[in-house]
């Protein structure tokens, strides 16, 4: 697992112990998982779970990194909910790592941003 994965992994799931790290989501699955994990929701979240899958689709890394750690922050979220953003989470930082690595602008910027929170 990269740093980064790493590192969104143990911010998510919080340093304390109490539960395994969860498994990157196959990139896959993700539009069809963030699917069903917000099916029975109506509202905002579930209107931003549609707007990051359309924004995931269009292969948008930089915006789906930002929108998951939005979507993670809604202190409202089930805890299927929760995992299923934290293993996308890890997933989008994977390939934002990679694709900052090949010299991708946006998501090289969006790294240096999240790193510099951290």
């Amino acid at each position: 697992m990269g740093l980064c994965a790493a590192g969104v992994s143990l911010l998510l799931t919080g340093c304390g112990g109490g539960g395994s790290t969860p498994e990157p989501m196959p990139a896959a699955e993700i539009a069809p998982a963030l699917t069903k994990a917000f099916a029975k929701d109506s509202g905002p979240l579930r209107t931003a779970s549609e707007q990051l899958i359309s924004i995931y689709n269009s292969k948008d890394l930089a915006r789906a990194f930002l929108m998951l750690q939005e979507l993670s922050s809604h202190t409202n979220l089930s805890s299927a909910q929760r995992t299923t953003v934290t293993r996308c989470l890890l997933t989008v930082g994977e390939q934002m790592q990679a694709a900052a690595a090949q010299g991708g602008k946006d998501a090289g910027e969006v790294m240096q941003l999240y790193r510099s929170g951290k």
